[in-house]
């Protein structure tokens, strides 16, 4: 069955094309979605794909995780820390993460960069803790079986 490109936003309400906002489906649940199919649905799918198809690695699981239980809005990074940073870049490039300023850490030497959830991590993270979900994939339906 061929897929579907479909904006998990209206784009003719948002004008949002990017990755973040996009997501591919069958005509069948495309033409689902807005009717038994929501927009926080959608978002939780997505990212279970991601995580599936290994865009994004454990650390950058582990974060949204954090995000998602302990309902954190913000994430502090030290400059230095080419592993937590090489983690965020991804999420930051889906929508997940924007870049909320510079800061002088306590011991006055090394700098820290702010990241805070952008809305589409917020509803995501909100999606994702109210789903009770823990990110394994759910059994598709027998007509999308082979399409994800």
């Amino acid at each position: 069955m061929p897929l579907d490109r479909a904006h998990i936003l209206d784009w003719a309400k948002t004008r949002d094309d990017r990755f973040g906002n996009q997501i591919m489906l069958c005509k069948n649940h495309h033409g689902l979605h807005g009717k038994t199919i929501s927009t926080q649905d959608l978002r939780v799918i997505k990212a279970k794909l991601a995580f599936r198809q290994r865009r994004y690695n454990e650390h950058a699981l582990a974060m949204l995780r954090l995000h998602a239980i302990l309902r954190m809005p913000r994430l502090v990074l030290r400059v230095d820390n080419p592993n937590l940073r090489a983690t965020v870049d991804p999420l930051a490039r889906d929508g997940y993460y924007r870049f909320g300023g510079y800061e002088i850490a306590e011991d006055r030497i090394s700098v820290i960069e702010q990241w805070e959830l952008t809305t589409n991590g917020r509803f995501f993270t909100w999606a994702w803790r109210e789903s009770g979900d823990t990110l394994k994939i759910p059994t598709e339906s027998k007509r999308c079986r082979n399409a994800a």
